[in-house]
């Protein structure tokens, strides 16, 4: 059944046609927004359903469905909410797999509109139809050429995306595409009358084309079965998750969000944990460890060394590391000598964390060999800048290409990581523009180290599992 459930998910993900229902060309018609950026993305077999529109954007508009002359794989809805039961009935009559129903005023909109999202569930179920939604923004897969959103990158990449906010997933994967990260799938799942976080996570887990899956979620409707999967796929792929309703006025919002039912912070927080799932409490944590994840190779321990040429920032940066748990390496006499001798002029500290002085701004160059010294002694490297300029990242980029180690670097007083920075990241060098928000991220990635080491200690006592290939960027 699981196989079979998995099978009619990826019919979705990579269909060979796809019907819109409802589209026209009005500006700010809904179901414009989804044909648009599905030519723009290149595919083909792309159908528009409007009786009163003879063409859409350059599409011949069918009066109904049964006057298309193809099966078709996948349908999106954009029609009111009291006309989706019967254009799910004609999705039958089709044999269409899948479909995304956008339209919104159904359990997120009381009793009447539970009812009508009960009716829609029946027929359906009649038809052999998979729902994804209602009140949601559909899909994207760049390498089956569907997009639900202008300007989505048309590479495909390692990450997989579930959320329960439409917003959410059409505008994270802009952000991330702006520091070089790409998507496999992302899915905006809705109310998940049907299809819910707990298929889309089994289905990712299996998924070939994924490495690594993030998540914006305000309740679980399987919950068991949730951290069942959880607990599998974790063991091979790593699982972010940024949860929302978890405070008495979040989960008023949710349920009126989503119709989503929101649980206790702590349990929530132990089930993960237990499940190895990481979990974050912002945007902008998430696509911290993103950027770990993706770009870095899984640290072997939670030895971390500073390098540091500002001192207040490296002081930050210890608070955070005994914060977050993470352990400051301590380094022998042998290893502060030889820190002295690359290091020319006289820095404060040869201890952990290492203070280079002005060396990282006036000789980039000599730079590296610190660097380097504390890379051969830690299991993971935080180095914090207090002149970011373009020497200093030709010397970063060339840390990266040779040391095997996670290195990460603070960039501030630079306020974000913009495009300049992508040699960077894609030399093997998270950037960050805090210096605790990279200690966080990486104490959360060394945390998935660690859950993962644990797991396969246990499989090799028990004689089950396997050995997970650890490695640099989840490409």
């Amino acid at each position: 059944m699981e196989r079979d459930n998995i099978a009619q998910i990826d019919r979705i993900f990579h269909p060979r046609s796809i019907v819109v229902v409802g589209a026209s060309n009005r500006e700010g018609n809904l179901g414009r927004m989804f044909v648009e950026p599905t030519i723009q993305a290149g595919f083909e077999h792309l159908y528009v359903v409007n009786p009163r529109e003879n063409e859409v954007l350059g599409l011949k508009s069918y009066p109904s469905l049964k006057d298309i002359p193809e099966h078709l794989d996948l349908a999106i809805i954009a029609t009111g909410a009291q006309t989706v039961p019967q254009i799910i009935n004609e999705c039958a009559e089709n044999g269409v797999a899948g479909a995304v129903v956008f339209t919104a005023g159904f359990s997120e909109a009381g009793e009447e509109g539970r009812k009508r999202e009960r009716e829609l569930l029946e027929v359906a179920h009649k038809g052999g139809i998979r729902i994804i939604g209602p009140n949601c923004v559909g899909i994207y897969c760049p390498s089956a050429k569907v997009a639900n959103m202008w300007g989505l990158p048309t590479e495909s990449g390692s990450v997989g995306m579930i959320s329960q906010s439409g917003h959410f997933a059409q505008i994270f994967p802009t952000v991330a595409a702006s520091k070089g990260v790409r998507f496999s799938k992302v899915v905006s799942c809705g109310n998940e009358s049907d299809l819910n976080a707990a298929d889309f996570l089994e289905y990712l887990g299996h998924d070939p084309e994924t490495k690594l899956i993030i998540g914006y979620i305000e309740g679980i409707k399987e919950g068991g079965r949730f951290f069942k999967v959880a607990r599998q796929v974790s063991m091979t792929k790593p699982i972010l998750i940024w949860r929302g309703g978890l405070s008495q006025f979040g989960t008023r919002a949710a349920s009126s969000h989503t119709g989503a039912l929101a649980g206790s912070n702590h349990i929530w927080r132990a089930l993960c944990k237990q499940a190895g799932v990481i979990t974050v409490n912002s945007a902008q944590e998430l696509l911290d460890l993103v950027l770990a994840f993706y770009y870095l190779p899984l640290p072997k321990g939670k030895r971390i060394g500073i390098v540091s040429s500002p001192g207040g920032l490296a002081v930050t940066a210890c608070d955070a590391c005994a914060e977050f748990g993470l352990s400051l390496a301590e380094f022998s006499p042998q290893v502060q000598q030889r820190l002295r001798q690359a290091i020319p002029w006289a820095g404060t500290s040869m201890k952990n964390p290492v203070d280079v002085s002005i060396v990282a701004g006036l000789a980039p160059e000599l730079f590296l060999k610190p660097v380097q010294i504390v890379a051969d002694n830690v299991d993971m490297v935080y180095i914090i800048s207090g002149l970011p300029n373009q020497p200093f990242i030709d010397a970063l980029v060339e840390a990266g290409k040779s040391i095997e180690k996670p290195l990460a670097v603070c960039l501030y007083p630079r306020e974000a990581v913009t495009e300049e920075y992508l040699p960077l990241l894609r030399a093997g060098v998270a950037a960050y523009t805090d210096s605790i928000r990279g200690i966080l991220a990486l104490s959360r990635f060394a945390d998935y180290s660690e859950f993962l080491r644990a797991s396969l200690d246990d499989c090799q006592r028990q004689n089950v599992g396997g050995q997970q290939e650890l490695g640099r960027n989840n490409e």
